[in-house]
């Protein structure tokens, strides 16, 4: 066999309801000789669990991934002035579920990489020199990485780009996903697909834990929302706290920033020291 598939039952937990989580196990190929391409299907197990929930489970009308996609639209669609000398770009997928929640696809980077290893984070990667944009470039890498066809996505808007630990620019490309059907996960890159409710990244529960940092003296706040055995943090954290109050038009009910703080995404780094950017060009 190419795959072995390791499905999980999880539920995750937030304040209006308790529902059915899907998560996706990827083991890399154990044919050394890659002897047939392996089917999204090899890799993909669902599992689904029913469960009690109350009256407020059910998503208002305004969360569905019209209104959430419609708000998201009157950002801006870029292109944004990058915030270190080097840049990156992810994507952020949206799509919604058989229930009407609005759910982002996030992946594990595998153990083998030499940067990153088993971290959570959004499909992408550094910019090429063929990449023609930051939406080029998101692409490109969740193609790679998850073998996505571009055609498949739908591109909603970008937010500033964010800088990395690793002084990148990261610029946040928001799509959604009108199918996600024929995934086929490179597995010499990605350990785990699963997808959590974007609405997660707003709410004050117990699986939300914060962290208060300094980087070359700019105090900042780290955000950790542990997902059952995932782990989402840092860059990708600040990411979808910022997508998720875009998306649904409200703040989060945590707060977001250490007393006294900058939001994270207006640093920048010019090529020898951490900057604060001008708030108007952000």
């Amino acid at each position: 066999m190419l795959a072995r598939v390791n499905s999980q039952r999880l539920l995750a937990r937030c304040r209006t309801c308790v529902e059915a989580v899907r998560v996706v196990r990827v083991i890399k190929p154990v044919c050394p000789q890659r002897c047939a391409e392996p089917r999204w299907q090899d890799f993909l197990a669902l599992s689904s669990r029913s469960v009690t929930k109350s009256a407020m489970a059910t998503p208002s009308p305004e969360e569905g991934i019209l209104d959430v996609c419609d708000r998201l639209s009157r950002l801006s669609t870029g292109p944004f002035p990058p915030v270190a000398p080097k840049a990156a770009a992810v994507l952020v997928p949206l799509f919604e579920d058989e229930s009407g929640i609005v759910r982002v696809l996030l992946t594990q980077r595998s153990p083998n990489l030499s940067t990153h290893q088993g971290e959570v984070c959004l499909p992408g990667g550094k910019k090429d020199p063929g990449d023609a944009d930051d939406v080029h470039c998101a692409l490109r890498e969740a193609q790679e990485e998850l073998g996505l066809n571009p055609q498949s996505v739908q591109i909603i808007a970008q937010l500033p780009p964010f800088l990395s630990k690793h002084k990148l620019s990261v610029t946040p490309v928001i799509g959604r996903l009108m199918t996600i059907d024929a995934l086929t996960p490179n597995a010499s890159e990605v350990n785990a697909v699963f997808d959590m409710p974007l609405a997660a990244f707003l709410e004050d529960v117990p699986s939300h834990t914060y962290k208060d940092a300094h980087w070359q003296g700019i105090q900042y706040r780290l955000h950790y929302f542990q997902y059952n055995n995932f782990l989402v943090w840092g860059l990708t954290a600040a990411m979808l706290i910022q997508v998720a109050q875009h998306a649904f038009a409200r703040p989060t009910g945590f707060l977001e920033l250490t007393p006294g703080s900058r939001p994270y995404h207006q640093l920048f780094f010019n090529g020898e020291r951490l900057l604060w950017q001008d708030p108007q060009k952000t």
